[in-house]
């Protein structure tokens, strides 16, 4: 990881290596040091991340960032994950998708029996958006790391009426 410091003074560091000393004239030549600064600008995971000041906590993913450094320090990264903001990410996921659901069925209700059809009942581009949406439960997430991972691997699953629900066994 790679981070850069501004010291709000138009000057700023690049430091690649958290072994790198504070001391800019030991490391002249690669042009490589720490220094007193207020803000941290990095990237983790394609996010960039900017805070003013250099001790700071943020979330990303349920999992905690801390920046701790003193004057004369190197900086000390370290990650933990939060089980409870895991979950809430997985009931926040299963709200709005029932959500969707509700309203996907909502717009393409064909009433057998009257005309109270929804507005996009036989609208062949929203029927396909709707079975798209089904295939979700089924079908493999793509673009979590190499290996293909299923809805039920995290924790949710679908009922009897197609509605999603934590499977609190499993998160």
């Amino acid at each position: 990881m790679a981070l850069e410091y501004y010291d709000g003074t138009g000057d700023a560091a690049q430091d690649a290596r958290w072994e790198t000393p504070a001391d800019p004239a030991a490391h002249s030549t690669d042009n490589t040091f720490s220094q007193l600064s207020s803000n941290a600008s990095f990237d983790l995971d394609g996010v960039s991340v900017t805070r003013k000041k250099i001790s700071l906590q943020i979330s990303l993913r349920a999992r905690q960032l801390k920046l701790k450094s003193d004057f004369t320090d190197a900086a000390t990264v370290g990650i933990s994950r939060s089980e409870s903001a895991v979950r809430q990410t997985v009931e926040d996921v299963i709200f709005s998708l029932n959500e969707f659901k509700a309203e996907i069925d909502r717009l393409t209700f064909i009433d057998i029996e009257g005309d109270e059809n929804g507005p996009l009942a036989l609208d062949p581009a929203t029927i396909t958006i709707k079975s798209d949406f089904k295939r979700l439960a089924v079908e493999p997430l793509r673009g979590y790391g190499e290996d293909l991972i299923y809805f039920s691997q995290l924790g949710i699953k679908t009922d009897s009426n197609g509605d999603y629900y934590r499977d609190k066994r499993n998160i």
